[in-house]
């Protein structure tokens, strides 16, 4: 294995029955940076995470988690890894402090040492409140908040998330997505399955694409989405019938639509640097409040659709 990469994929393939599932697909991820996988339901993220974790054997190809295999060392493996299934399971009649420390035991802390650190990762999302709270009694986005705690219980060097945000009201969204951007600023590496692309993009420093099984593209987030442009712009001004009147002069506006004050905008190709600049132009020599002015689609979405659209780069 090579030093600087923590995961290293080879032409893994895993079918179930007669359907293939995951076909031929080939990741790196590298040491210390955020990999976002991403891919519609069904496309084979679920699949690819557990053969990492080594809950299932690959039908081919190999997987390789710190140079080993998981499927054979998966004990080792799991004492340096951290993981959030999509779908945590917990004992719900249990207090949340009580099942905190029974999963921080079973990493063979002691029982002092587990006490300590189910509290300190309980405080860290959160939860140090409803320490007494039996497990079942909390909410959807709580339980996700505790399988985060669980998940980082023992200090991990490598840590899987799948649908991290599941259930997460705005604000916890926000402060998970905040959480997973210092546990990477502190060393560690994280690999990261959503379908929430806004989300991804703003954490990820590497984004794979999966669609039916197959890797579509895995690059830099930067230079995944460094030659998108889209040509949909949405404005908001304070005095937008003004602005629209003044489009008919403007040669690279192809079309837009004016409803409940928000302008809708579509540019003629290679014209965005007009429209960046014709508009607060225009809007501050006339005294107009130029509130937004954003892609209708980010940059991401734009490459994801294409690329699952199409089924290939």
């Amino acid at each position: 294995m090579h030093d600087d990469y923590i995961v290293q994929v080879e032409h893994l393939s895993r079918r179930f029955g007669s359907r293939m599932v995951v076909y031929n697909l080939s990741i790196n991820i590298p040491k210390g940076y955020i990999y976002g996988l991403l891919g519609p339901n069904g496309a084979g993220k679920s699949t690819t995470i557990k053969t990492l974790t080594g809950r299932i054997r690959p039908t081919s190809g190999t997987v390789r988690v710190f140079g080993l295999d998981p499927w054979t060392h998966r004990k080792l493996i799991n004492f340096r890894l951290g993981y959030l299934p999509e779908n945590p399971s917990f004992y719900q009649d249990m207090k949340v402090l009580s099942f905190t420390k029974l999963v921080a035991r079973l990493y063979n802390f002691s029982r002092s040492e587990a006490l300590s650190r189910a509290r300190v990762v309980l405080d860290l999302l959160g939860l140090g409140r409803f320490e007494n709270y039996r497990v079942g009694n909390l909410s959807q986005g709580q339980k996700q908040r505790l399988g985060f705690a669980c998940a980082i219980l023992n200090e991990p060097e490598f840590l899987i998330l799948d649908e991290p945000t599941a259930n997460l009201d705005p604000e916890g969204r926000v402060y998970v997505m905040d959480l997973i951007s210092r546990l990477r600023d502190e060393g560690k590496t994280i690999l990261i399955s959503s379908h929430i692309l806004p989300e991804i993009e703003r954490m990820c420093d590497y984004i794979g694409i999966i669609s039916n099984g197959h890797l579509l593209t895995s690059k830099k987030t930067t230079q995944l989405i460094k030659d998108v442009y889209d040509l949909e712009y949405k404005i908001v001004v304070s005095d937008p019938e003004a602005l629209v009147k003044e489009f008919s002069k403007w040669d690279f506006i192809s079309d837009f639509t004016l409803e409940d004050n928000l302008i809708i905008v579509e540019i003629k190709n290679e014209r965005l640097n007009d429209l960046w600049k014709s508009v607060p132009q225009f809007c501050s020599e006339n005294n107009i409040e130029l509130r937004t002015m954003s892609p209708v689609k980010d940059p991401l979405e734009k490459v994801f659709l294409s690329l699952v659209h199409i089924g290939g780069v």
